[in-house]
């Protein structure tokens, strides 16, 4: 028997902070231009999210998991189960009186290359330990870069050719860019969109649909989504599935998944995740 064969359970300690696809994109993908059916839509985002992951075994957006493991392996590493690996924030063992210790992290590496935590050549995995859930390991799993804060969005123009103006001291970003903007009061406004760089401190970016006014309220940050744009189509094709396909069947036949997205989402793409 493997080690990765043995009996794990991955859990989410911190959710991720917004989705791959906001409401305002699945709306437009989907022609949908009331908002009777948003908790619906919200929904099926989440649901489309889930499913990209466990057909894929990446996390589209950064989220912490908790990894426990029934022992540590005889091997000098061991895989995560989400990628890609961020960072690994600790691994816990727990003895046969249920005391926990904090392996030092100088004991092992993050090889986020390959979604290891591998031991140092002068350590050992911890011993002596429970027979059931010896063990627990906290990562960060998923491709976003760091937030920035948006400090104001401003809009020009008439739909559909509205564009967004982002002020945000230090962004960082490139002409080109993909960036995920949440958090606005305007559902318009959040989105991944391609960025136009004015300055170090604003760029601007296209209205995805709908007529929003400038943001007024809330705490805005836009990140670099880093997600193959596969992977996001793959999601609007998902979330456009289950909309128009809210009851079992549909004219008495069952649907399946469409065939865009397993196009999309297929070969090397597919894996069998290990939770």
């Amino acid at each position: 028997m493997r080690w990765r064969d043995i009996r794990t359970g991955l859990t989410v300690a911190t959710a991720a902070a917004f989705y791959a696809v906001s409401r305002a994109e699945a709306k437009l993908h989907c022609r949908i231009d009331h908002a009777d059916e948003d908790h619906l839509i919200d929904g099926f985002i989440g649901a489309a999210s889930r499913q990209l992951e466990k057909d894929t075994a990446r996390t589209p957006v950064n989220t912490v998991y908790d990894l426990a493991i029934e022992r540590f392996p005889e091997e000098r590493y061991i895989e995560v189960p989400r990628l890609p690996l961020a960072s690994v924030a600790s691994v816990t063992s727990y003895d046969e009186d249920d005391a926990a210790t904090v392996m030092s992290s100088s004991d092992y590496r993050v090889d986020t290359a390959t979604g290891r935590i591998v031991l140092n050549d002068d350590a050992t995995w911890p011993s002596d330990l429970r027979r059931h859930n010896a063990g627990v390991i906290r990562f960060t799993a998923g491709p976003n870069g760091t937030p920035f804060t948006i400090s104001a969005i401003s809009v020009a123009g008439t739909a559909p050719n509205i564009i967004a103006t982002a002020t945000a001291d230090g962004h960082g970003r490139a002409t080109g860019d993909r960036v995920t903007v949440a958090g606005s009061d305007q559902d318009a406004l959040n989105g991944t969109v391609l960025v136009t760089v004015n300055s170090a401190s604003e760029f601007t970016f296209p209205v995805v649909s709908g007529s929003p006014s400038a943001h007024t309220t809330g705490t805005v940050t836009g990140r670099l989504l880093n997600l193959p744009e596969t992977h996001r189509l793959a999601m609007l094709l998902l979330i456009e599935h289950f909309w128009r396909n809210r009851g079992a069947t549909v004219d008495e036949a069952a649907s399946e998944l469409p065939l865009g997205y397993c196009a999309l989402i297929g070969g090397s793409d597919r894996v069998h995740a290990f939770a």
